[in-house]
């Protein structure tokens, strides 16, 4: 519900485009698969059809090509599937692949956190797959409830839960959820293809994220300062409340921003949508309907409305408007965005091939502190 009429181009189907892709996997140009079907037909007809006719023809050199024209079929068949293989080797790989992208809620009122984690695993081989997910230990949490799950799109369409053709050798395999929701067990995966899976926990802090004094001022503006308590940075953070955005910019471990210090804030709106000065006059970043960058999108879906909604996206936000915080923004809280690592560690293996290789450890996740605003200043 909410997704587009074309399947894939709403928030969520855009989503799922991001974290299907893979390093060093791209698509077989279409230049290369017209050029081998046209050589291939002319192999078949007229090359092997002159090859047959002059075998009819009496003499030595009638017979000899009538021997050719028999061998030249099978051997130019298995030649020109042999580069067909080779070239989807070649653009394809060979190799597990693997990628994720992460949004990190932490909520410091209550103490909760919730984390959103969409992962793809990229296969050259059929195979079955053990799929698991938990909190990453690096984080400040207690035990978490957490439920893995597909992230697919429903319908019969090509790649959807209920696609009408599926791989006959593994449409009959079962796969089951591993105790406590935490994984699943016995994925079947066909070759030079991906499974996408989705994870959403929930957990207790142990220790706070930020140390926050933060008071609502005149027309809603805030004064006050806050601490980054993680052991790790969190970059290109920016500040959200009312109506109202602050650059904050990186924030190391103990690093402090006063909203009261330096440059004041400027629109929500303006700030999430890129707005620029074109001529004197204000112009809104166009929002790309077909892009893949994942951290942008939980970045708009996250606050849907305070952009302006469809109205700006084109798009509802379906599945994702549970992510969106803009209500928050008018009673009493403060939103701080920044990115940082991913708050989900996920562990694949094959049955064939043992530990799928883990995503790029460089790859950052969007994280979102919920911080209380009080009422003025004293």
């Amino acid at each position: 519900p909410g997704e587009s009429p074309v399947q894939g181009q709403g928030p969520t189907g855009r989503l799922r485009v991001a974290i299907d892709r893979f390093a060093a996997v791209a698509p077989v140009p279409f230049e290369i698969i017209a050029g081998l079907s046209i050589l291939y037909i002319a192999f078949l007809y007229p090359f092997d059809w002159w090859l047959a006719s002059g075998g009819r023809r009496d003499g030595p050199a009638g017979r000899a090509r009538g021997w050719v024209a028999w061998l030249s079929l099978p051997v130019g068949a298995a030649l020109f599937a042999a580069a067909a293989w080779g070239i989807g080797q070649r653009w394809k790989g060979t190799s597990w692949r693997s990628s994720q992208t992460d949004l990190v809620d932490v909520d410091t009122v209550t103490g909760a956190f919730r984390a959103l984690s969409l992962a793809g695993i990229w296969s050259p081989a059929n195979d079955t797959l053990t799929v698991t997910a938990a909190p990453s230990a690096a984080l400040p949490v207690g035990p978490p409830r957490l439920a893995v799950s597909w992230l697919a799109a429903s319908g019969r369409g090509m790649g959807s839960t209920d696609a009408a053709a599926s791989h006959p050798g593994l449409a009959t395999g079962d796969y089951t959820s591993s105790p406590g929701l935490g994984g699943l067990e016995g994925v079947p995966i066909a070759a030079d293809s991906s499974r996408l899976f989705e994870t959403q926990w929930t957990a207790s802090a142990t220790a706070p994220a930020v140390a926050a004094t933060l008071r609502r001022g005149a027309q809603g503006t805030l004064t006050g300062t806050i601490e980054n308590r993680l052991p790790w940075p969190l970059e290109g953070c920016i500040l959200l409340h009312a109506g109202w955005l602050w650059d904050v910019g990186d924030l190391d471990p103990g690093g402090r921003f006063d909203a009261g210090v330096g440059r004041g804030p400027r629109s929500l709106a303006a700030g999430l949508t890129r707005r620029t000065t074109v001529k004197d006059r204000e112009v809104n970043e166009r929002w790309d309907i077909n892009g893949v960058d994942a951290l942008r999108i939980l970045e708009i879906a996250g606050f849907h409305d305070a952009v302006g909604g469809s109205g700006y996206t084109a798009l509802e936000a379906g599945r994702l408007a549970r992510l969106d915080l803009s209500p928050l923004l008018e009673v009493g809280r403060a939103v701080l965005v920044g990115r940082g690592p991913p708050g989900t560690e996920w562990t694949a293996a094959a049955s064939g091939a043992g530990a799928v290789p883990s995503a790029d450890r460089g790859q950052r996740g969007l994280w979102r502190i919920v911080i209380p605003v009080g009422g003025g200043a004293p």
